[in-house]
């Protein structure tokens, strides 16, 4: 039996999918924002270096050309400006004595004059970063030698630059947090969205599991895989319910038909059993029982037949078969039973007749066809067998001179154990036209039947020729097995 227990929504193919998404979109933002944060670091590291660069050559150059005292005022004026608790200028004589100095006041463990002199040993300036204590944030350094051999060294804080990097931080954390429910949220709307039909797919499966049928998944628009999906699974709960209908009809047939026949032989099993009559008639009882079983045999055999070709689920074996030969065996076949009733069996058929098809089921086709012309012909009468071709189909009529086929049975002639008038003094079950249908149709063919002028009907089957035919010569297709006689279906 089916189990109704919902599946786990942790376990859940769109909890995985929410999942998924939301990592994507997780992954995705820290990418984005690391890269922002990154970039607007470098910079903003790259600025500042600029600044030391524009600094050192102003210093340098005001150094070279102003008067101490000049200098003095002017670089206190830049230094105010700038903040003197953001920047710091110092400059050193070679004996190490300090030239210039700016307000040091909140500048603890700066470098010594010996460091100082070992960064700007160079010909070209040295920037180098240092956290000074009581400093929150780096601060970057610039020293180079100036005319006449003395040190300088300029230092600017990163305070800025920090704080404003670490809101960057904090707003890019908020931001991956949201983009994240977001993910989740959206996650969970497009996977829902994209399950939606699966779960339609699923209800219809457990309503057919439970006996519905004829239930089906519309088809929408929610993506080509499952519309695909949508579609496949409407297709076999078709077959399903063409298999649960020809079941239903198949065992209604057999209740219907099948009683009346088991309870005659049921009645003479009784009968022999109770020593009624002479030895003769319990004999003749006994073989009319055995006669009775064969031919319920053949009915239930013909209905499974019949049923499994409908339903597609029988086996037939393609392969070359010339329709010329299968016709002159089939003809060969009831001339006899021809001749005991004076009827004449004719044939007009061409040499290269092939289809591509299961030779034993064409066989039993035309058997029964010939069989139902040569039972309901009169005596005197003609069948004639003919065999056509076109450059795609193959047709195989048999034509007879049989009482006229109404306009009003004609549709019902090939159904399951429909007997029309002229049949009820034959002996018969009414499945051997619909067992020919059925195999015209499961070799992608049909078969019609349209009354003559004046008497007689013509039962024509039409088959595809089939392609990648190996031979156009008669020898080329499969040996004929031996024809079976229908038994009076």
């Amino acid at each position: 039996m089916f189990s109704k227990k919902e599946p786990s929504p942790v376990r859940s193919l769109a909890s995985k999918l929410t999942l998924a998404y939301s990592a994507i979109f997780a992954a995705s933002t820290a990418a984005a924002l690391a890269s922002v944060y990154f970039m607007t670091s470098a910079f903003l590291a790259h600025e500042t270096d600029e600044t030391l660069l524009y600094l050192h050559d102003e210093i340098s150059t005001k150094f070279s050309t102003m008067d101490i005292d000049t200098f003095r005022k002017d670089i206190s004026v830049e230094i105010a400006a700038r903040g003197t608790n953001k920047i710091v200028i110092r400059i050193f004589s070679p004996e190490d004595r300090v030239l210039f100095s700016s307000d040091l006041t909140g500048w603890e463990a700066l470098s010594s004059v010996e460091e100082v002199r070992a960064k700007a040993k160079h010909d070209t300036p040295s920037v180098f970063s240092r956290l000074l204590s009581g400093h929150e944030h780096e601060t970057r350094f610039l020293c180079s030698r100036l005319s006449g051999g003395n040190l300088l060294e300029v230092g600017l804080s990163s305070k800025e630059h920090g704080e404003f990097l670490a809101k960057l931080r904090r707003v890019g954390g908020i931001t991956l947090c949201a983009m994240v429910v977001l993910g989740a949220v959206v996650g969970w709307a497009m996977a829902r969205r994209a399950m939606s039909g699966v779960k339609k797919v699923t209800r219809a499966a457990a309503r057919i599991a439970g006996g519905h049928f004829g239930d089906r998944v519309p088809i929408g628009r929610k993506g080509e895989e499952i519309d695909t999906l949508v579609m496949t699974f409407n297709r076999m709960a078709e077959r399903i319910e063409l298999l649960m209908r020809n079941m239903k009809e198949v065992n209604d047939n057999i209740a219907h038909d099948l009683r009346s026949p088991i309870t005659r032989m049921r009645c003479s099993a009784e009968a022999a059993l109770l020593g009624k009559g002479s030895p003769e008639d319990r004999q003749a009882a006994a073989a009319e029982i055995v006669e009775g079983c064969d031919r319920l045999l053949g009915i239930i055999d013909a209905m499974l037949d019949i049923a499994e070709i409908e339903a597609g689920v029988a086996e037939i074996e393609f392969a070359d078969v010339n329709v010329t030969v299968l016709a002159r065996a089939g003809a060969e076949l009831f001339e006899p039973v021809a001749e005991e009733k004076d009827i004449s069996i004719e044939m007009e058929i061409c040499e290269q007749a092939e289809v591509r098809g299961d030779t034993r089921k064409l066989q039993r086709m035309l058997a029964n066809l010939l069989d139902n012309a040569v039972k309901y012909t009169p005596a005197g009468g003609r069948v004639l067998v003919r065999v056509g071709m076109t450059d795609a189909l193959v047709e195989l009529a048999v034509s007879d001179d049989a009482p006229k086929i109404s306009q009003e049975e004609a549709p019902r002639i090939f159904d399951r154990f429909y007997r029309s008038d002229r049949s009820r003094s034959q002996p018969g079950s009414g499945l051997g036209l619909s067992l020919a249908l059925a195999i015209a149709k499961a070799h992608g063919g049909s078969i019609s039947v349209t009354a003559l002028p004046e008497h007689g009907n013509v039962f024509t089957v039409t088959l595809p020729r089939g392609i990648d035919l190996i031979s156009t010569s008669p020898s080329s297709a499969t040996a004929l097995p031996p024809f079976v006689v229908p038994l009076n279906m």
